[in-house]
């Protein structure tokens, strides 16, 4: 019986990606990208961030020479727009569903805390999570630590892992399922393309939110 969701939340349950994408532009021109395609960056997308820039060719030394100048760029485009970003589609049914179930919920994000909490008051959701694992603020945005956060929360919990799914828009959540034993959802639409979230092999693979329901009957 699974009595613990968690999810992740930019573009699981915030649909931000062509924001992140406006954003991720602005970010990499400072050190001399071109434009891209959302495609393109779910083709590339990678946490931690670093591995990222890798594979768009940014070498360490330039990423040294920008680092600060590209984190600036990236926030003042993301924060202006965050306002004016919506659920995924299903969204505020499943959570409603879930909690009907008697089923807690917590967001893992690489995100920060005060960001993620202004947004879920905005759209009129914070009732729904017990808690919310991620950075402190806004300059922590690049710290990996998402494992070390669940897996420390889970060790303080009645919960066993196998009574947990880890939803998420990225391969990242499908590793951190795997590894702390979890039941493991990938959702398309977000960070990564289709045929990578596939390669990365979660339990299950939904399009849309409303899917879910369906699908936690086969984990």
């Amino acid at each position: 019986m699974i009595k613990l969701a968690v999810f992740d939340w930019n573009g699981t349950l915030l649909a931000d990606s062509k924001l992140t994408l406006l954003a991720g532009q602005r970010e990499l021109a400072v050190a001399g990208l071109p434009p891209f395609t959302l495609s393109f960056l779910r083709q590339y997308f990678e946490i931690p961030l670093t591995n990222y820039y890798k594979n768009l060719g940014l070498t360490p030394d330039l990423l040294k020479a920008h680092a600060t100048d590209m984190h600036a760029a990236f926030h003042d485009i993301y924060e202006q727009g965050v306002n004016q970003t919506r659920t995924r589609p299903g969204a505020r049914q499943l959570l409603d569903t879930l909690h009907e179930r008697g089923m807690t919920k917590i967001i893992l994000s690489n995100h920060h805390v005060p960001g993620i909490t202004q947004q879920l008051r905005r759209l009129k959701l914070d009732h729904h999570f017990e808690t919310i694992l991620a950075n402190d603020d806004i300059h922590g945005a690049v710290h990996m630590g998402k494992t070390a956060r669940l897996e420390t929360y889970l060790a303080s919990s009645h919960v066993q892992p196998h009574e947990a799914f880890i939803i998420g828009d990225t391969g990242e959540e499908i590793t951190i399922g795997k590894q702390l034993g979890l039941k493991t959802v990938a959702i398309t639409g977000g960070m990564y393309s289709t045929k990578r979230l596939k390669a990365a092999k979660p339990d299950v693979l939904i399009s849309s939110l409303h899917d879910l329901m369906d699908s936690l009957e086969d984990l």
